[in-house]
């Protein structure tokens, strides 16, 4: 304990006396990795809609195509996306809202057909070549779902496929309902369905729970939430309950998890002091015991991502953000985890220090640049400082273009099943709206990530392109 106390004071301590300097604006939001533009700032027009019920409905299309490529193989994939929204429609003293979002996708040139393990040198084997072996178009369903707004005075029920947001998440073809028992002050939430995957078959699974959310003051609000699961034959049951606390300054939280009696906590705040335009947040938090997940991975069954990695640890986050003036942004940030359980995966002792500069603005008003540095301390074996960058232009009202770098440690790869140790992206891309109905991005990027470890020669650096065109209407 000594050890996490003297290194977070020493985080601190610059900060704390740092004399800053004031910004016009008292909060800054930046995107977070330009290799994630086309779903932070997605291109696709807002067409004028339908009247329907006194609401609109509103539907885009989208088509895609994406081209992967390395030494050993390549593939080419095609998707087509549906995707409405309907706000605004009336129904008795209420509202009714909705959405869907559908998908299609055919595998143009891959090793569909075959069984996963039937060629293991075919890199590019992934969940649409699966998929085809039921499914000739591998449909996929993302939500559909349609939602009652005080059709009956203080209640908000959702029905269809949806994504259940409480304290826990999770995915299900069922119903949600939320009752506010006393003008805001009490409410109470349940659900039930079959939990949704796209890779398994669920049928015959379940997921159901409910909570109370309590604002005993303007500025304190406590959420309960319990959760029963039966998936893939794994039972399991979970008890969440969290307290949020705002003052004048920012935010206070405490949470404490229990999945079949592997227990989790976390305490954090967040401080934003406009003057000096500094935000600082820190949060600790500890897992006391080894989740027993049984058969199911974390990508299936829904209640073991609120505790993976399942081992016990302990760790401990620090950033404090400084604006320099209302161009430059700066942030600075540390982290630390001790496993006291076993290592494995992701889940393993580390310290990590890592800096960022925004310059927004800056050298143009249309420019934005944000560079990054990353130093990790794994073992004694594997020390290492990494870079990156991304810098975004606006051509003209219709024309955006991006280029940068990123790096990331241990990330899953779902369509592989496999954990890269090292991941470095390059990428270089841009998005054209022709009108507001009509737009195109492309978007090309190449992978240098290592499966087996660092400068390990395998065969996942790989190149992609794609390409996409949307319609909405």
């Amino acid at each position: 304990m000594t050890r996490w106390l003297f290194c977070i004071l020493l985080v601190l301590f610059p900060c704390i006396v740092a004399n800053a300097a004031n910004l016009e604006y008292a909060d800054y939001t930046t995107p977070d990795w330009w290799s994630e533009h086309i779903a932070v700032r997605n291109p696709e027009g807002s067409g004028p809609g339908l009247g329907l019920f006194g609401g609109t409905l509103k539907s885009s299309v989208k088509t895609k195509y994406r081209l992967r490529s390395n030494e050993y193989a390549h593939d080419q994939d095609f998707y087509q996306y549906l995707r409405t929204r309907l706000n605004g429609a009336t129904l008795g003293d209420g509202s009714v809202s909705g959405g869907i979002f559908f998908r299609v996708a055919k595998d143009i040139d891959g090793n569909n057909g075959n069984d996963w393990s039937s060629n293991n040198f075919y890199y590019y084997t992934d969940a649409i070549d699966a998929q085809e072996h039921d499914q000739d178009w591998s449909t996929r369903l993302y939500y559909g779902y349609l939602k009652f707004s005080d059709v009956i005075e203080g209640t908000e029920l959702t029905l269809g496929r949806t994504y259940v947001d409480h304290l826990q998440s999770f995915k299900l073809d069922g119903a949600d309902l939320q009752v506010d028992i006393s003008e805001d002050f009490f409410k109470v939430f349940a659900y039930a369905g079959v939990p949704v995957s796209h890779y398994v078959d669920t049928d015959g699974d379940y997921i159901a729970g409910g909570g109370v959310v309590l604002q005993l003051t303007d500025n304190l609000k406590v959420r309960t939430e319990y959760t029963a699961s039966d998936a893939l034959d794994v039972k399991a049951n979970a008890f969440k309950i969290r307290a949020d606390q705002s003052y004048d300054l920012g935010l206070l939280f405490g949470e404490y998890t229990n999945i079949e009696g592997a227990n989790h906590y976390k305490l954090g705040t967040i401080t934003r002091y406009a003057p000096t335009k500094t935000t600082i947040s820190f949060s600790f938090e500890q897992m006391l015991n080894a989740f027993a997940s049984g058969d199911a991975s974390f990508v299936l069954s829904p209640l073991t991502a609120p505790l993976s990695p399942y081992n016990e640890y302990v760790k401990a986050r620090l950033k404090v953000q400084q604006g320099i003036t209302e161009h430059v942004l700066t942030g600075l940030g540390f982290e630390q985890k001790d496993c006291t359980g076993s290592e494995s995966g992701s889940n393993r002792d580390y310290i990590r220090l890592f800096a960022n500069i925004d310059l927004i603005g800056l050298v143009s008003e249309d420019t934005y640049i944000s560079l990054n540095a990353d130093y990790w301390n794994v073992d004694d074996s594997n020390k290492q400082i990494v870079f990156g960058g991304q810098v975004s232009y606006v051509l003209s009202e219709q024309t955006d273009i991006w280029l940068g770098t990123s790096f990331e440690r241990y990330q899953y790869d779902a369509d592989t099943n496999s954990l890269r140790d090292w991941v470095r992206t390059y990428y270089l891309g841009g998005a054209r709206r022709f009108s507001e109905r009509a737009s195109a991005t492309l978007d090309l990027s190449y992978e240098d990530s290592e499966i087996l470890g660092r400068d390990a020669d395998d065969f996942a650096d790989s190149l992609a392109i794609e390409l996409l065109i949307s319609f909405a209407f």
